[in-house]
């Protein structure tokens, strides 16, 4: 349907589409899925996003072995730095950096992750959407598209996006990848109807 941004804006003009729609139509006609499944699809993954973003917020994941990684703490401080009274960069971006590290230390612990655009940079989107989500008072929908299909599902309520709105992360320690029936920094798989990889989707042994 289209090869570059400019032919993306022509097809909006021309059939009078949000740009989230050309792109649905796009990927409707590469895979034969409905925009029923590709939008459940996304939630699932918007889902696991959000829990990776506030898992590590409040407590720190240690490895798979037990001990402390690298990176383990750094999620935790970072979002103790970003709800104080003086920070460099403001509150906002603060709390955009304390998501994307405990994605990072999530991903560290072997927590389940959404490898997208890949396992290593897995924080930048949640954390940018999350993050406009909380302050502009956004519904899921908003954040991840504007479309309102989650809302005319009756759905985009998740338990992990309200935690994390009210400053709590998640409870329950960690969650690792091959209890959840995952590899080493890929997408989960097997726990979800239609979760056959995707040609977007990569999987790391």
């Amino acid at each position: 349907m289209y090869s570059h941004f400019d032919s993306m804006l022509a097809l909006c003009r021309e059939r009078d589409w949000p740009l989230w729609k050309v792109i649905c139509a796009e990927e409707q006609e590469l895979n034969g899925q409905s925009e029923e499944k590709i939008f459940d699809r996304m939630e699932w993954r918007y889902t696991i996003m959000a829990r990776s973003a506030s898992a590590a917020l409040d407590t720190p994941q240690p490895g798979h072995t037990g001990q402390p990684t690298l990176i383990t703490g750094v999620a935790q401080a970072q979002a103790k730095y970003a709800a104080g009274a003086q920070t460099l960069c403001g509150p906002m971006l603060n709390r955009v950096m304390a998501r994307a590290l405990s994605c990072s230390e999530y991903n560290a612990s072997m927590g389940r992750i959404c490898a997208m655009p890949t396992a290593g940079a897995c924080g930048i989107v949640p954390a940018v959407l999350l993050t406009l989500e909380e302050e502009r008072s956004l519904p899921p929908s908003e954040g991840t598209g504007g479309s309102g299909h989650c809302q005319r599902r009756g759905g985009g309520h998740h338990p992990e996006r309200h935690r994390l709105r009210s400053g709590g992360g998640l409870s329950g320690g960690v969650r690792r990848r091959r209890r959840h029936g995952c590899r080493r920094g890929g997408l989960p798989y097997g726990r979800h109807p239609g979760a056959e990889p995707h040609r977007h989707e990569s999987r790391h042994d």
